[in-house]
This record gives structure tokens, C-alpha cells and sequence, in this order.
């Protein structure tokens, strides 16, 4: 054994079948694949959480 593992390859596909099956009823296939895309790819996540910026007025 070398340890390798295929772990995230099945993580990977775990979040597809989640996003296919709570996308359920959908009409559109594009947005459905694309919203699986979406879910499975780290890259294109925003930072969470969300940097908050505030503004401050010196009146």
C-alpha cells in the first residue's frame, strides 16, 4: 500500500448526486450541470465568510 487514496475523487462525485438530487424538477439541463460544476469546484468559490465593509462618514 501506498497511501493513496481515491477520497476525493468520491467526495467529488457525493456533491454531484447531492446537487442532482436536490435540483430535482429542474427544466433546464445546462444550469443543472452548471450548478453541479459550480458546487464540485472549490476555485470558484467566494472567501466565507463574506468580508463585511462598513463606511464611515467624518462629517
Amino acid at each position: 500500500l501506498h497511501g493513496l487514496s481515491n477520497a476525493t475523487a468520491e467526495g467529488v462525485n457525493r456533491l454531484i448526486k447531492l446537487v442532482y438530487r436536490t435540483a430535482f424538477g429542474l427544466t433546464n439541463i445546462v444550469h443543472q450541470q452548471t450548478r453541479a460544476r459550480y458546487v464540485a469546484s472549490r476555485a470558484t468559490r467566494p472567501a466565507w465568510p463574506l468580508p463585511v465593509t462598513t463606511t464611515t462618514s467624518t462629517a
